[in-house]
């Protein structure tokens, strides 16, 4: 009995060790220091007390049958469109357009899937992907329980997204990098948790931030990455730490007005500024070779936008 109390011990402290070798950045790799990281809080809640605005929604759970019907299969066209039209160089994206060819459009309620404008429970069929829509009444009555506005649920094997509107350069955005997720976690149902060690999971999470900024970018005719080398003209070395010290409040003006939040009105409706930031260190990280060093300094820039360890 002690010996297998013992064997009990061991494996856990294993473990433990291992989470701890697997979460720990050598000391040798380059940093973003506290007082980046601090200025780019600074800097968020800044503009969202002057840039809030009242979020609205597209589907807000008191439409008729027939109303819920024609607005979640027209988002679905819209998916589908958003699909098939985006034309950057990027195999994730490939593996999008393989994947997304077809899929099943569900509308989530009370933790069931129904098919659009019916009480008729949606069925998931092999190899098609389901694509949920969460009206702002669900949203609110299950706030608590739900993940996020846009997540994936392996219970149900659904991406589920809240019917909140957002300017079309960053609906396309968001939407194929939430997409790129989902093909791995759909790879691996039978897995709970993420695959992989905590550095591959940051290079996934950097991999669809990088479509993202692809795909957002060429929108706007590059006119992000020319601001983020506009900023990076600021320092004598562009890295990271340098160039997250370097934002101005009128950066994000300009960024905002990009996406056409202030000239639709949008204000902050989904906080796009973890994309913004996490673009731009990204950006300061492919400028320079940082060799084995690179998944490290990517998996610092993420826990220092998110402000929480990437698992």
């Amino acid at each position: 009995m002690n010996t297998v109390k013992l064997l009990f011990c061991m494996v856990i402290v294993i473990s433990i060790l291992a989470f701890t070798h697997n979460t720990t950045i050598p000391e040798h790799v380059p940093r973003i220091s506290k007082e980046a990281a601090l200025h780019i809080y600074s800097l968020m809640r800044s503009f969202k007390r002057t840039h809030r605005v009242r979020s609205t929604v597209w589907l807000t759970g008191k439409e008729t049958p027939a109303q819920e019907q024609k607005k979640v299969l027209a988002f679905a066209k819209k998916i589908r469109s958003v699909v098939k039209s985006t034309t950057v160089e990027s195999t994730d994206l490939r593996h999008i357009k393989s994947y997304y060819k077809t899929f099943t459009m569900c509308v989530y309620k009370d933790q069931k899937l129904y098919q659009p404008g019916t009480n008729t429970l949606c069925k998931k069929k092999a190899n098609v992907p389901i694509f949920s829509v969460l009206s702002y009444r669900q949203y609110r009555k299950h706030r608590k329980k739900l993940a996020a506005r846009f997540f994936y649920d392996h219970p149900l094997q659904t991406t589920i997204w809240a019917a909140y509107r957002m300017p079309k350069i960053l609906f396309r955005g968001i939407l194929l990098h939430e997409l790129g997720h989902v093909i791995r976690i759909e790879k691996n149902l039978r897995r709970r948790k993420r695959v992989g060690d905590i550095t591959r999971n940051a290079e996934e999470e950097v991999r669809m931030h990088t479509l993202e900024l692809l795909v957002m970018d060429k929108e706007v005719d590059g006119a992000i990455t020319s601001l983020y080398e506009k900023i990076c003209q600021r320092t004598t070395r562009c890295t990271p730490d340098n160039v997250l010290a370097q934002v101005q409040i009128d950066d994000m003006e300009s960024y905002h007005n990009l996406l056409g939040e202030t000239r639709l009105g949008y204000g902050l409706i989904y906080d796009n500024f973890g994309q913004f930031f996490t673009g731009l260190g990204l950006y300061a990280i492919q400028k320079s070779d940082y060799g084995t060093a690179t998944p490290y300094m990517h998996l610092d820039l993420i826990k220092v936008v998110t402000k929480k360890p990437y698992i």
